[in-house]
């Protein structure tokens, strides 16, 4: 999976919490933020009213289709 390094801000308090509960449940953070970053996309992007269908169609090449979330190729039967 291709990926990118993002930094951003957040209150210091919140990420001792965030890292807390990622420790106490033997889990990464990064892991974590993933997770609610992939879960927050599906539940918003069908909500939005795109003139740009990029972002809501996904792209395929042959019988293959491109999660456009993941980015991840898989068969369209398996889509």
């Amino acid at each position: 999976m291709n990926t990118k390094l993002i930094n951003f801000r957040i209150p210091m308090e919140l990420k001792i919490q965030f890292n807390n509960i990622c420790n106490i449940k033997q889990t990464k953070m990064t892991n974590e933020l993933n997770k609610l970053i992939e879960e927050y996309v599906f539940r918003e992007l069908p909500n939005l009213n795109l003139e740009n269908q990029e972002l809501t169609k996904p792209k395929q090449w042959g019988h293959l289709i491109q999660n456009p979330v993941t980015k991840v190729w898989s068969t369209i039967k398996g889509y």
